[in-house]
């Protein structure tokens, strides 16, 4: 066994004597490999650090990551495109393809399926979207453009814009279990940005008329009228204004899902869906940066079901998603509270609730939309109401009826509208009203001699 004195050496070390200089030189060694390794620890923490505040901020607005949507040639059924211009083109410009082998054909004409690959193929980084959205700042001019392809599982894409801006961006895209037009179902939407499906059917187009699809041309072409800005906004079809007054319709849970993660990071928002309220409604516009053509800001109405489903609350809400996720919302709890206490504290509608089992009224708090009232300027003696609210039937394609409340008669009324040729018929709630809402000494009407049944004001 080797025996090593004083401080043990490596063969390759020379000897030399242990004194007070190079004791205090090692100790300051190991203090430099201390302070050293603190510093590397300190940066190495604020790293850590910075990296999780970054993914944090980050992740979340990842959930509206852009979405892909994969569809084989193999899976078209039929493929139906068409366009008008208003008062400029007042016809339509449109084909309704059908496959055949590996052709598509309306009979006179035929072009190879193929040729709408480059259409598949461009529905790609596409967003959530709620309802859709367009931009118009002028008029005499309302593009309108549609394509509906029919896939053999029953499913149809429906793309669809009426935008004035380049290459009709937006395009909405949708995606409907059975026709979107015979009482097809909605499983999801989408905003599509970028200019390949413009792209895509101008190759169809020019197989088929030998031109480019309409609007061809780029946004500078938009903004020779307007002083170009960092973003645009994209607002819900019909309305020229913010979406905030949209109507309640009733959101199917594929459009609404996307959203829910988001709408969580709000505390009130959080406490209400863990207090068993669930999101019923949603319509929101769009702000997307003009640059990259992506969003920055979802803002709207956004309406909760009460956990009984009886009730719907409905405010407004912004989503704003760059440079960081804040979601921001005029409703607090004690106000769906009173919302609440305040309707179910009318007998009337809770007997309502009886001859109707599916209604639900609308408790509507956003401040862009004026209270339900209801006068009647021919009649002095009919004091004004003191309480107004809509409701819908659910089971009945969302019918509307508004109730009002007049104070000093203690009495309801309500605004119905039935009409079996030009608006909406059904013999039960006829039967109902007539039943229940008419006076005893009215004279008996019969549901089938009836072709309106209306209480309008």
């Amino acid at each position: 066994m080797q025996k090593f004195e004083g401080k043990p050496q490596s063969p390759q070390s020379t000897s030399r004597p242990v004194t007070r200089g190079n004791m205090y030189r090692g100790y300051e060694k190991k203090q430099r490999v201390r302070m050293k390794f603190a510093a590397v620890f300190l940066v190495s923490l604020m790293g850590l650090l910075f990296f999780l505040r970054t993914n944090h901020v980050q992740a979340t607005p990842n959930l509206f990551a852009p979405t892909d949507l994969v569809i084989d040639l193999n899976e078209v059924d039929s493929f139906q495109a068409h366009y008008s211009l208003s008062t400029f083109q007042p016809w339509d410009e449109g084909y309704s393809l059908t496959v055949d082998g590996h052709n598509l054909t309306d009979g006179a004409i035929t072009v190879p399926l193929s040729s709408i690959s480059p259409i598949l193929q461009s529905l790609h980084m596409l967003y959530p979207g709620t309802r859709p959205v367009f931009v118009q700042r002028w008029t005499d001019d309302y593009p309108n453009a549609e394509v509906n392809i029919t896939l053999k599982d029953g499913r149809h894409l429906l793309i669809t814009s009426q935008s004035q801006y380049g290459r009709l961006v937006p395009w909405n895209v949708q995606v409907w279990e059975g026709d979107p037009y015979e009482n097809g179902t909605l499983q999801s939407s989408y905003i599509l940005l970028h200019e390949d499906f413009h792209a895509g059917l101008s190759e169809l187009w020019l197989e088929l008329t030998g031109s480019t699809f309409p609007r061809d041309y780029g946004p500078e072409r938009f903004w020779e009228y307007y002083e170009k800005t960092e973003t645009i906004d994209f607002y819900v079809y019909a309305s020229y204004a913010p979406g905030t007054a949209a109507k309640i319709m009733g959101a199917p849970t594929g459009v609404i899902e996307p959203f829910v993660p988001i709408l969580k990071e709000n505390s009130v928002i959080a406490s209400l869906l863990e207090d068993g309220y669930s999101v019923f409604d949603l319509s929101f516009d769009v702000t997307v940066t003009v640059e990259q053509m992506r969003p920055v800001q979802y803002s709207g109405t956004i309406a909760f079901a009460s956990p009984d489903g009886r009730d719907v609350i409905v405010t407004t809400v912004q989503i704003q998603l760059e440079p960081e996720l804040v979601v921001e919302t005029p409703l607090t709890k004690i106000e769906v509270e009173n919302r609440l206490q305040e309707r179910r504290g009318f007998t009337f509608l809770e007997e309502v609730n009886r001859l109707f089992p599916d209604v639900v009224y609308l408790l509507d708090t956003r401040a862009s939309v004026e209270s339900i009232a209801a006068d009647c300027p021919e009649n002095e003696d009919m004091d004004r109401t003191g309480f107004g609210v809509q409701a819908l039937l659910r089971h009945h394609d969302n019918l509307p009826i508004t109730f009002y409340y007049f104070d000093e008669s203690e009495a309801w009324s309500m605004d119905l509208s039935l009409d079996r040729e030009r608006g909406y018929w059904d013999d039960q709630i006829a039967d109902t009203v007539l039943t229940h809402w008419f006076p005893a000494d009215f004279p008996p009407l019969v549901t089938s001699d009836l072709s309106i049944l209306a209480t309008d004001f």
